[in-house]
């Protein structure tokens, strides 16, 4: 019995700090960004069909761009599910190719990295996107990561104390 006490509490312990962990990449200040300047060099939008585990197809949309005096590629993804095409990413792509100047905000972290992700385009000194909606579509799953580690550490304590948590609860 006491290994699957301690089993529940290292699993418990584990999953919060997953959950911990994701819920940290999805929330983020302002200072925690960097800003990077530059003029456009070049932009694709596509559009594929993308088939999950399931056999459901969608339409996946993609805005690649790159600026001239980075080595760095943007890539924007949206799932769409059947539309055939992102008004947003359209609508984004001729604004992109009408300016003089593009501002992209990411972490700091991430200024090395060649495909890092985009939080913010300012666009000739104008906020044209901000993508916190992009960033939290796994919100969820580290809600339940740490529903779950919180709920094996109580299970954890309920059997190696079941008298004291039972005067808890009465």
């Amino acid at each position: 019995m006491k290994i699957l006490q301690y089993r529940l509490l290292i699993f418990g312990i584990a999953t919060l700090c997953f959950g911990i962990y994701g819920l940290s990449n999805l929330f983020y200040l302002k200072s925690d960004l960097i800003e990077i300047k530059g003029t456009l060099k070049n932009i694709i939008n596509k559009t594929a069909i993308v088939e999950d585990r399931r056999g459901y197809k969608s339409n996946l949309t993609e805005l690649i761009f790159s600026l001239n005096e980075r080595q760095q590629q943007y890539h924007l993804k949206e799932n769409i599910g059947y539309d055939e095409t992102n008004n947003e990413f359209d609508r984004l792509k001729l604004i992109i190719d009408r300016s003089s100047k593009i501002s992209i905000w990411i972490k700091k972290n991430e200024i090395e990295e060649l495909e890092p992700t985009i939080y913010e385009i300012d666009i000739d000194n104008k906020i044209e996107s901000n993508f916190k909606s992009l960033h939290s579509e796994h919100f969820l799953v580290h809600y339940c990561l740490i529903i779950i580690g919180i709920s094996s550490m109580i299970g954890y304590y309920w059997l190696k104390y079941p008298e004291k948590i039972k005067k808890i609860f009465n």
